[in-house]
Protein backbone atom coordinates (compact mmCIF):
# COMPACT_ATOMS: atom_id res chain seq x y z
CA UNK A 1 0.00 0.00 0.00
CA UNK A 2 1.61 3.60 -1.01
CA UNK A 3 0.27 6.62 1.22
CA UNK A 4 1.42 9.88 1.03
CA UNK A 5 3.87 9.85 3.79
CA UNK A 6 2.60 13.83 5.23
CA UNK A 7 0.76 14.20 8.10
CA UNK A 8 -0.52 17.08 6.33
CA UNK A 9 -2.39 14.33 4.68
CA UNK A 10 -4.32 12.65 7.13
CA UNK A 11 -6.54 14.25 9.24
CA UNK A 12 -7.15 13.08 13.07
CA UNK A 13 -11.09 12.35 14.12
CA UNK A 14 -11.10 11.17 17.18
CA UNK A 15 -8.43 9.67 20.13
CA UNK A 16 -8.38 5.90 20.39
CA UNK A 17 -5.83 5.38 23.15
CA UNK A 18 -3.23 6.58 25.30
CA UNK A 19 -0.61 4.50 26.56
CA UNK A 20 3.11 4.97 27.75
CA UNK A 21 4.63 5.00 24.47
CA UNK A 22 2.40 7.34 22.34
CA UNK A 23 -1.13 8.24 21.60
CA UNK A 24 -3.41 6.53 18.87
CA UNK A 25 -5.58 8.49 16.55
CA UNK A 26 -7.94 7.53 14.24
CA UNK A 27 -7.43 9.13 10.94
CA UNK A 28 -8.57 9.49 7.29
CA UNK A 29 -6.62 9.77 4.69
CA UNK A 30 -7.48 13.19 2.84
CA UNK A 31 -7.02 11.88 -0.49
CA UNK A 32 -8.51 8.35 -0.50
CA UNK A 33 -11.22 8.90 2.50
CA UNK A 34 -9.75 5.54 3.77
CA UNK A 35 -9.46 5.06 7.92
CA UNK A 36 -6.48 4.52 9.86
CA UNK A 37 -5.41 4.13 13.13
CA UNK A 38 -2.60 6.63 13.34
CA UNK A 39 0.08 6.18 16.47
CA UNK A 40 2.04 9.12 17.20
CA UNK A 41 5.70 8.80 19.17
CA UNK A 42 7.18 11.75 20.74
CA UNK A 43 10.85 11.60 20.00
CA UNK A 44 13.52 11.60 23.40
CA UNK A 45 17.01 11.36 24.02
CA UNK A 46 16.39 8.19 25.90
CA UNK A 47 17.99 5.04 24.57
CA UNK A 48 15.48 2.96 26.14
CA UNK A 49 12.75 4.84 24.27
CA UNK A 50 14.43 4.72 21.23
CA UNK A 51 15.33 0.57 21.25
CA UNK A 52 11.48 0.20 22.08
CA UNK A 53 10.34 2.39 19.00
CA UNK A 54 12.50 0.79 16.72
CA UNK A 55 11.36 -2.77 17.71
CA UNK A 56 7.73 -1.71 17.21
CA UNK A 57 8.58 -0.57 13.93
CA UNK A 58 10.25 -3.53 12.76
CA UNK A 59 8.06 -6.10 13.70
CA UNK A 60 5.13 -4.06 12.15
CA UNK A 61 6.79 -3.67 8.89
CA UNK A 62 8.22 -7.15 8.59
CA UNK A 63 5.35 -9.25 9.85
CA UNK A 64 2.71 -10.84 7.57
CA UNK A 65 0.31 -12.43 9.33
CA UNK A 66 -3.05 -12.44 9.25
CA UNK A 67 -3.34 -11.98 13.12
CA UNK A 68 -0.58 -9.41 13.82
CA UNK A 69 -1.49 -5.99 12.31
CA UNK A 70 1.06 -4.54 10.30
CA UNK A 71 2.35 -1.42 9.26
CA UNK A 72 1.04 0.50 6.27
CA UNK A 73 3.30 3.75 6.32
CA UNK A 74 5.63 5.56 8.79
CA UNK A 75 6.93 9.62 8.40
CA UNK A 76 8.58 11.80 11.29
CA UNK A 77 8.75 15.64 12.17
CA UNK A 78 11.00 17.11 14.20
CA UNK A 79 9.56 16.15 17.30
CA UNK A 80 7.14 13.12 16.92
CA UNK A 81 7.21 10.23 14.70
CA UNK A 82 3.75 8.47 13.00
CA UNK A 83 2.95 5.16 12.20
CA UNK A 84 -0.09 4.21 10.01
CA UNK A 85 -1.62 1.14 11.20
CA UNK A 86 -5.24 -0.37 10.52
CA UNK A 87 -8.09 0.40 12.20
CA UNK A 88 -10.00 -1.98 13.97
CA UNK A 89 -13.55 -0.63 14.50
CA UNK A 90 -14.12 -3.31 17.21
CA UNK A 91 -11.98 -1.12 19.47
CA UNK A 92 -9.51 -3.84 21.86
CA UNK A 93 -10.36 -6.81 23.29
CA UNK A 94 -10.81 -5.78 26.91
CA UNK A 95 -13.45 -3.52 25.66
CA UNK A 96 -15.23 -6.28 23.54
CA UNK A 97 -15.17 -8.77 25.93
CA UNK A 98 -16.96 -6.16 28.35
CA UNK A 99 -19.79 -5.39 26.52
CA UNK A 100 -20.74 -9.21 25.82
CA UNK A 101 -22.94 -10.39 28.94
CA UNK A 102 -21.25 -10.68 32.37
CA UNK A 103 -17.87 -10.06 30.83
CA UNK A 104 -17.27 -12.75 29.47
CA UNK A 105 -17.91 -15.62 26.35
CA UNK A 106 -18.33 -19.27 25.81
CA UNK A 107 -16.51 -21.90 26.09
CA UNK A 108 -16.58 -22.49 22.07
CA UNK A 109 -15.99 -18.84 21.27
CA UNK A 110 -13.06 -18.82 23.55
CA UNK A 111 -11.30 -21.40 21.55
CA UNK A 112 -11.72 -19.66 18.56
CA UNK A 113 -10.59 -16.86 19.74
CA UNK A 114 -7.49 -18.35 21.83
CA UNK A 115 -6.78 -19.97 18.50
CA UNK A 116 -5.89 -17.01 16.60
CA UNK A 117 -3.70 -16.12 19.58
CA UNK A 118 -1.88 -19.05 19.29
CA UNK A 119 -1.04 -18.70 15.81
CA UNK A 120 -0.12 -15.07 16.34
CA UNK A 121 2.37 -16.13 19.21
CA UNK A 122 3.51 -19.46 17.18
CA UNK A 123 4.23 -16.51 14.61
CA UNK A 124 6.22 -14.10 16.72
CA UNK A 125 8.46 -17.30 18.47
CA UNK A 126 9.18 -18.48 14.91
CA UNK A 127 10.84 -14.90 14.01
CA UNK A 128 12.43 -15.05 16.92
CA UNK A 129 10.08 -12.62 19.25
CA UNK A 130 8.68 -12.36 22.70
CA UNK A 131 5.74 -10.60 22.77
CA UNK A 132 5.89 -9.75 26.51
CA UNK A 133 2.73 -7.86 27.17
CA UNK A 134 0.21 -10.42 26.08
CA UNK A 135 -3.33 -9.13 27.47
CA UNK A 136 -6.83 -8.07 26.11
CA UNK A 137 -6.36 -4.45 25.44
CA UNK A 138 -3.08 -5.22 23.37
CA UNK A 139 -5.26 -7.42 21.11
CA UNK A 140 -7.62 -5.58 18.37
CA UNK A 141 -10.93 -6.44 16.84
CA UNK A 142 -11.81 -5.87 13.52
CA UNK A 143 -15.03 -5.00 12.03
CA UNK A 144 -15.71 -8.81 10.07
CA UNK A 145 -14.85 -9.69 14.21
CA UNK A 146 -11.52 -11.15 13.47
CA UNK A 147 -8.56 -10.27 15.73
CA UNK A 148 -5.22 -9.00 15.56
CA UNK A 149 -2.28 -8.27 18.01
CA UNK A 150 -0.34 -5.25 18.41
CA UNK A 151 1.13 -2.75 20.39
CA UNK A 152 5.18 -4.51 20.27
CA UNK A 153 7.12 -1.64 22.14
CA UNK A 154 8.22 -4.21 25.15
CA UNK A 155 8.65 -7.02 22.82
CA UNK A 156 12.28 -8.39 22.62
CA UNK A 157 13.84 -9.51 19.31
CA UNK A 158 16.62 -12.28 19.21
CA UNK A 159 19.41 -11.28 16.81
CA UNK A 160 20.16 -15.14 15.77
CA UNK A 161 17.97 -16.87 13.48
CA UNK A 162 15.45 -19.60 15.37
CA UNK A 163 16.39 -23.14 14.40
CA UNK A 164 13.33 -25.65 13.90
CA UNK A 165 13.19 -28.91 15.26
CA UNK A 166 11.07 -31.78 15.57
CA UNK A 167 9.40 -32.63 18.51
CA UNK A 168 7.05 -35.52 19.59
CA UNK A 169 3.87 -34.16 20.22
CA UNK A 170 2.51 -35.04 23.66
CA UNK A 171 -1.45 -36.24 23.42
CA UNK A 172 -1.29 -37.36 19.92
CA UNK A 173 2.22 -38.78 19.45
CA UNK A 174 2.80 -37.80 16.11
CA UNK A 175 5.49 -35.46 15.20
CA UNK A 176 5.52 -32.16 14.22
CA UNK A 177 8.06 -28.70 13.20
CA UNK A 178 8.94 -26.84 16.45
CA UNK A 179 10.27 -23.17 16.56
CA UNK A 180 11.15 -21.18 19.38
CA UNK A 181 13.51 -18.38 20.02
CA UNK A 182 16.43 -19.38 22.49
CA UNK A 183 16.99 -16.13 24.30
CA UNK A 184 17.25 -15.56 28.39
CA UNK A 185 16.07 -12.25 29.33
CA UNK A 186 15.92 -10.20 32.30
CA UNK A 187 13.28 -7.52 33.83
CA UNK A 188 10.09 -6.61 35.25
CA UNK A 189 8.38 -6.13 31.77
CA UNK A 190 4.93 -6.37 30.69
CA UNK A 191 0.88 -5.70 33.00
CA UNK A 192 1.50 -7.28 36.88
CA UNK A 193 -1.78 -9.53 36.90
CA UNK A 194 -0.04 -11.55 33.41
CA UNK A 195 3.55 -11.91 34.79
CA UNK A 196 4.90 -15.03 35.18
CA UNK A 197 6.30 -16.17 38.58
CA UNK A 198 10.04 -15.83 36.82
CA UNK A 199 9.08 -12.51 36.30
CA UNK A 200 8.04 -11.62 39.89
CA UNK A 201 10.92 -13.32 41.68
CA UNK A 202 13.13 -11.65 39.20
CA UNK A 203 14.81 -14.95 37.70
CA UNK A 204 15.64 -15.18 34.20
CA UNK A 205 13.38 -15.99 32.01
CA UNK A 206 12.58 -17.36 28.70
CA UNK A 207 9.77 -17.06 25.48
CA UNK A 208 7.77 -19.14 27.97
CA UNK A 209 6.52 -16.23 29.97
CA UNK A 210 4.60 -15.75 26.88
CA UNK A 211 2.25 -19.00 27.38
CA UNK A 212 1.59 -17.91 31.06
CA UNK A 213 -0.06 -14.95 30.03
CA UNK A 214 -1.64 -16.98 27.30
CA UNK A 215 -2.89 -19.09 30.24
CA UNK A 216 -4.22 -16.05 32.30
CA UNK A 217 -5.77 -14.76 28.75
CA UNK A 218 -8.30 -18.09 28.11
CA UNK A 219 -9.04 -18.13 32.04
CA UNK A 220 -10.19 -14.36 31.73
CA UNK A 221 -12.43 -14.94 28.24
CA UNK A 222 -13.99 -17.36 30.70
CA UNK A 223 -14.77 -15.65 33.45
CA UNK A 224 -14.38 -12.21 33.09
CA UNK A 225 -11.55 -11.55 34.95
CA UNK A 226 -8.22 -13.00 35.60
CA UNK A 227 -7.16 -15.64 37.86
CA UNK A 228 -4.59 -13.15 40.34
CA UNK A 229 -6.70 -10.41 40.72
CA UNK A 230 -6.68 -7.53 43.45
CA UNK A 231 -6.70 -4.44 43.80
CA UNK A 232 -2.52 -4.09 44.46
CA UNK A 233 0.80 -5.40 42.82
CA UNK A 234 1.90 -6.90 46.30
CA UNK A 235 -1.35 -8.74 46.56
CA UNK A 236 -1.22 -9.81 42.97
CA UNK A 237 2.32 -11.06 43.30
CA UNK A 238 1.52 -13.05 45.79
CA UNK A 239 -1.21 -14.94 44.47
CA UNK A 240 0.92 -15.42 41.11
CA UNK A 241 3.92 -16.78 43.38
CA UNK A 242 1.57 -19.26 44.72
CA UNK A 243 0.25 -19.99 41.98
CA UNK A 244 -3.74 -20.78 43.22
CA UNK A 245 -6.36 -20.84 40.79
CA UNK A 246 -10.06 -20.73 41.32
CA UNK A 247 -12.18 -22.75 39.10
CA UNK A 248 -15.38 -22.04 40.00
CA UNK A 249 -17.97 -25.43 38.78
CA UNK A 250 -19.66 -23.11 36.52
CA UNK A 251 -18.78 -19.81 34.56
CA UNK A 252 -20.18 -16.79 35.15
CA UNK A 253 -23.00 -17.29 32.59
CA UNK A 254 -24.03 -20.77 34.47
CA UNK A 255 -22.71 -22.82 31.75
CA UNK A 256 -20.40 -26.04 33.26
CA UNK A 257 -16.99 -26.03 31.63
CA UNK A 258 -15.40 -28.64 30.18
CA UNK A 259 -12.22 -31.10 31.96
CA UNK A 260 -10.23 -30.05 28.66
CA UNK A 261 -10.20 -25.92 28.84
CA UNK A 262 -9.62 -26.56 32.93
CA UNK A 263 -6.48 -28.43 32.28
CA UNK A 264 -4.97 -26.45 29.64
CA UNK A 265 -5.06 -23.22 31.61
CA UNK A 266 -3.66 -25.71 34.15
CA UNK A 267 -1.05 -26.71 32.32
CA UNK A 268 -0.12 -23.55 30.86
CA UNK A 269 -0.28 -21.79 34.41
CA UNK A 270 2.57 -24.44 36.16
CA UNK A 271 4.81 -22.04 38.46
CA UNK A 272 7.71 -24.19 37.61
CA UNK A 273 8.29 -22.60 33.86
CA UNK A 274 9.84 -25.92 32.60
CA UNK A 275 6.86 -28.12 33.36
CA UNK A 276 4.80 -25.63 32.09
CA UNK A 277 3.26 -26.86 28.60
CA UNK A 278 4.54 -25.01 25.75
CA UNK A 279 8.41 -25.41 27.41
CA UNK A 280 9.19 -27.94 25.04
CA UNK A 281 7.44 -27.69 22.05
CA UNK A 282 5.80 -23.99 22.13
CA UNK A 283 3.08 -23.95 20.11
CA UNK A 284 3.38 -26.88 18.54
CA UNK A 285 2.96 -28.85 22.01
CA UNK A 286 -0.35 -26.02 23.07
CA UNK A 287 -1.67 -27.15 19.86
CA UNK A 288 -1.46 -30.87 20.25
CA UNK A 289 -3.70 -30.16 23.82
CA UNK A 290 -7.13 -32.03 23.20
CA UNK A 291 -9.11 -28.43 24.04
CA UNK A 292 -8.34 -27.57 20.28
CA UNK A 293 -8.93 -31.00 18.91
CA UNK A 294 -11.63 -29.68 16.25
CA UNK A 295 -10.21 -26.90 15.25
CA UNK A 296 -8.49 -26.18 11.90
CA UNK A 297 -5.95 -24.04 12.07
CA UNK A 298 -5.08 -23.36 8.33
CA UNK A 299 -8.64 -22.31 8.33
CA UNK A 300 -9.32 -19.66 11.06
CA UNK A 301 -8.78 -16.68 8.72
CA UNK A 302 -11.38 -18.07 6.14
CA UNK A 303 -13.86 -18.56 9.40
CA UNK A 304 -16.59 -16.24 9.94
CA UNK A 305 -15.73 -14.94 13.93
CA UNK A 306 -18.51 -15.99 16.62
CA UNK A 307 -18.99 -12.43 17.62
CA UNK A 308 -19.51 -9.52 15.55
CA UNK A 309 -19.14 -6.06 17.06
CA UNK A 310 -21.68 -3.81 16.72
CA UNK A 311 -20.10 -0.84 14.62
CA UNK A 312 -21.29 2.80 16.10
CA UNK A 313 -20.89 5.61 14.23
CA UNK A 314 -17.56 6.70 14.56
CA UNK A 315 -17.42 9.84 12.72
Amino acid sequence: MSLKNEIENFEKLNVLGTGSSGTVYLVKHKDTHSLYAMKVIKKTNSAYSNSKILTEYNILLNSAHPFISKLFSHFQSETEIFMIMPYCAGGDFYHFLHKQYLNCIKEEETCYYASCVLLALEYLHSNGIIYRDLKPENILVQADGHIILTDFDLSVCTKDRVIPHIFKKPYSHTCGIVAEPNIVMNGEVGTPEYFAPEIINHKPYTCIIDWWSYGVLIYEMLYGHTPFKACDCKTIYKLIDECHIDFPHESPLGIKLSHKVKNLIKKLLMHNPEKRLGYEGGATEIKDHPFFKHIHFQLLRSQIPPIIPIINNIL
